[in-house]
């Protein structure tokens, strides 16, 4: 049996696509991005999980990220491992006790958790092979939620300028001030980052 080799990558942007969303897989010195198809709605949620703003009621990775760390584990990376059906084959691997555990999950959860955490995304290489889209042919296919063309990939800073902008509006100003600290956390360390450039 042939091993996988696998590249860590990172969820490089979210577009909108017909239907729904598109969440861009981006390995590591890499021209290609994997495409993950989801709803608004999961899309909405590892949107969240970006901006690491709280919600008022946990969620579901919250569950699991809670069970794992109860039974003495930890989230060591996710992985997007193969195709079947159409479908991504997706996994958690969980470090506990010097052992690996590997977990099936839906993609939507692998980037929700990877993005909650910051712990790697690994993607097969062949899964790249057969699905991956070169970067350049990218910047046609960003439409904003009501199909004007815009000039480019929705943002976390995006979606949270529109959550702030809608915490305000309902007169949510604990809320609008979580966002808006969170805005600033953001902005300093892009500041710190150009300045070590």
């Amino acid at each position: 049996m042939k091993t996988a080799r696998f590249l860590p990558a990172q969820i490089w942007t979210i577009t909108k696509a017909r239907p729904g969303n598109a969440v861009y897989i981006r390995p590591e010195h890499s021209d290609r991005v994997v495409p993950v198809y989801l709803s608004d709605a999961e899309a909405h949620a590892v949107m969240v999980e970006l901006s690491h703003v709280l919600v008022p009621r946990p969620l579901v990775h919250d569950l699991v990220l809670a069970s794992i760390d109860a039974l003495g584990g930890k989230l060591s990376h996710v992985e997007i491992f193969g195709i079947k059906n159409d479908s991504y084959q997706t996994r958690l691997v969980i470090l506990q006790q010097g052992r690996e555990h590997r977990v099936e999950a839906r993609p939507q959860d692998i980037l929700c958790l990877s993005a909650r955490t910051g712990c790697p995304v690994l993607v097969s290489e062949a899964v790249l092979r057969q699905t991956g889209l070169p970067v350049s042919a990218l910047g046609s296919q960003a439409v904003s939620a009501d199909s004007v063309p815009q000039t480019g990939p929705l943002t976390v800073e995006h979606y949270l300028m529109s959550e702030l902008n809608k915490a305000v509006s309902a007169e949510d100003f604990e809320r609008a001030a979580r966002i808006r600290d969170r805005l600033r956390e953001m902005e300093e360390q892009e500041r710190g980052i150009a300045e070590k450039e």
